[in-house]
């Protein structure tokens, strides 16, 4: 009893935003785990059980690039610092531009970072919001969705790029609130790249899209078939103890922790899913407690309840947005995957990673993907009447 109200001094006496965040999520764990005992009688006991098995659907990926971070950093560090510099950005930029957090983008950018706040900046906030989108999800959209749809994605996330940039601002600013301070120099200078990244790409799917979509779908192959790899080389030096050249950094326990790359990859996984045991039930009562509520805000954009479904979904995971698009007009369809190009799994595998690897970062994070769907959402029903125009053009 002594540990347990000392216990629980400690956390009251540190609470916080993140700490009230990671209690409520508690409370719909322990609420999800009941429900499983008594054989799912409210539903909630299934989307306990689905937080626990994304362990093992994130473990190849993210235990695999956690594990190479290390060689990684060294291989394209020489690379990627001079051009860095020369903008005023830090190295650590390119990793959260180009993978999500939880795909590489966090250990890349904490291991290239020249700055800890910076480097926490890339890796939870940019690989959040920006990352997501070239490596995840336009190969993972392009090959779930129909042929007919695919100018509507083209279209939803040249309308959702827009406000990637706000994101990463709102992101930034917001971590004054954490012991990570930001300078307004280094918030700038970052978020610049992704701005041009950004415009290069919305000018790309709107001239291009079918050759854009094509082409990185092929990235998100490559990036599959690079993890399987490096998993496979990650368990060969684990399990057997033969280190290979250029690769014995994965095998070498880190000073500070005394694990290996996979054992760390591994661990965060395990933490990603007791955090998601509690996430997804939290989004189902979200759902089904205040679904009429958001049908109603949708409605004023002009959107159906098939819509709106699919794009609180989408804030859980990606998948169920893009298997409802069948069921949306064509505005839902670019106004939804408008907002979940920046905010999708906001309280899903992102909320679930950061509270694994750094619980102080949950505000800004949340703030920043939040921030960068609202306005997606508001430009793309501006827009949708143009991108309605070009794509009626394009057939």
């Amino acid at each position: 009893m002594q540990l347990f109200l000392g216990s629980l001094t400690d956390w009251i006496t540190h609470i916080s935003a993140n700490s009230i965040i990671m209690m409520i999520m508690m409370i719909f764990m322990v609420i999800g785990g009941v429900d499983y005992i008594r054989g799912n009688k409210l539903g909630y006991g299934k989307e306990f059980e689905e937080g626990f098995k994304t362990m093992g659907t994130l473990a190849m990926a993210v235990a695999a690039i956690i594990a190479i971070a290390p060689c990684l950093s060294q291989w394209i560090r020489p690379l990627v610092t001079p051009i860095a510099h020369a903008i005023g950005a830090d190295p650590s930029v390119v990793a959260g531009i180009l993978l999500g957090a939880d795909m590489g983008g966090y250990p890349m950018a904490t291991a290239l970072a020249e700055n800890e706040a910076v480097g926490k900046f890339n890796g939870l906030i940019v690989a959040s919001i920006m990352g997501p989108t070239i490596t995840f999800t336009i190969p993972v959209a392009f090959s779930l969705i129909k042929v007919k749809d695919r100018p509507f994605l083209a279209a939803g996330i040249l309308a959702g790029l827009v406000s990637v940039p706000l994101g990463c601002l709102v992101g930034g600013f917001a971590m004054k609130l954490t012991v990570y301070k930001l300078s307004l120099y280094a918030l700038l200078f970052n978020t610049l790249p992704i701005a041009v990244i950004a415009s290069l790409v919305i000018v790309s799917l709107w001239f291009f899209p079918d050759q854009v979509i094509r082409s990185f779908s092929a990235v998100g192959t490559v990036i599959t078939g690079l993890a399987t790899g490096l998993v496979v080389i990650a368990v060969f030096q684990q399990v057997t103890g033969i280190l290979l050249p250029g690769f014995c950094a994965m095998a070498i326990p880190d000073e500070t922790t005394g694990l290996t790359g996979l054992e760390s990859g591994i661990l965060v996984c395990g933490e990603i899913g007791i955090v998601l045991a509690g996430a997804f039930p939290l989004m189902k009562w979200i759902t089904s407690t205040f679904g009429k509520e958001l049908g109603g805000i949708g409605s004023r954009f002009g959107l159906k309840k098939d819509d709106c479904a699919g794009m609180i979904g989408g804030l859980a995971n990606l998948i169920p947005l893009v298997t409802s698009l069948e069921k949306m007009g064509s505005k839902g369809k670019i106004v939804s995957l408008a907002f979940g190009t920046g905010s999708f799994a906001v309280f899903g595998d992102f909320l679930g990673f950061t509270a694994g690897v750094d619980q102080e970062m949950l505000v800004p994070m949340i703030l920043g993907k939040v921030t960068a769907g609202v306005a997606a959402l508001i430009i793309a029903n501006f827009m949708t009447p143009k991108l309605l125009e070009k794509i009626e053009s394009i057939k």
